[in-house]
């Protein structure tokens, strides 16, 4: 006779660190009713390198994959809020969701260049492609060239509702960004990256699609790193090319 087991995905000490993490989330919610926009404005940009390191964290820790060209998807993240805001009329608010799935649309196609490569070509070809967008941004005019240019579109709306907004924004960005890797990394795919960093032959032999398993990890840190762009520029309300 064989023992009979059970699969937990969670522990006792994990429900009650989701759950503390919930009232937190509840209660810096409340922050725009009686914090100091000093703070907000911090805890913003806390969340912007929150969101960045993230992505970072997955796509090199997890998956192995050193991109020193990650600035790249952060600037496209910003420069998408800017046209929708600015050029297409967009609610910036509501432009940050549509900036994150812009920025995941342009790094399908960068994803196949710089999937040519690879170890430490890998890394020197991803800081290429982000000097390319750079300079290739900072000779366009209409989006400010290389002083810049700021967002416009938030016009008429007063400081107080933009401040909360911005703050409930990244909240919200942060901690889906929180919960979004956190599910992915024990999710089968998750589990197929792990796998994968410490043997990609190995990781191949057990049926893991190495290539498409890299490509999403790539593209997932590329969305979140465009989601903190787009969440930085809608807070400093302006952007060029060397920031």
């Amino acid at each position: 006779m064989t023992a009979a087991f059970t699969v937990s995905r969670a522990t006792r000490a994990s429900r009650i660190g989701g759950a503390v993490a919930a009232v937190l989330v509840l209660w810096l919610s409340t922050f725009p009713w009686w914090a100091d926009p000093g703070w907000m404005r911090e805890f913003e940009e806390m969340s912007c390198y929150l969101i960045f390191a993230l992505m970072w964290n997955l796509l090199a820790g997890y998956g192995g994959m050193v991109s020193i060209g990650q600035q790249a998807f952060v600037g496209l993240g910003g420069y998408a809020l800017l046209v929708l805001g600015n050029h297409l009329h967009v609610n910036p608010f509501l432009a940050v969701p549509l900036a994150m799935v812009a920025t995941l649309a342009l790094a399908v196609p960068v994803s196949f260049i710089a999937f040519r490569l690879q170890g430490g070509y890998f890394a020197i070809g991803t800081w290429v492609i982000a000097e390319v967008f750079r300079i290739s941004i900072a000779n366009i005019s209409t989006v400010g060239g290389g002083s810049g240019t700021s967002l416009t579109a938030l016009r008429g709306i007063s400081r107080s509702t933009r401040e909360a907004a911005t703050f409930w924004l990244c909240l919200a960005g942060a901690t889906a960004a929180v919960a979004a890797v956190y599910g992915f990394l024990r999710s089968r795919e998750g589990l197929a990256l792990l796998a994968l960093r410490d043997s990609e032959t190995a990781a191949e032999s057990q049926g893991v699609d190495v290539t498409r398993t890299k490509r999403a990890v790539y593209l997932i840190a590329a969305a979140g790193a465009g989601l903190a762009g787009a969440l930085y520029f809608l807070g400093n309300l302006r952007i060029s090319p060397d920031a």
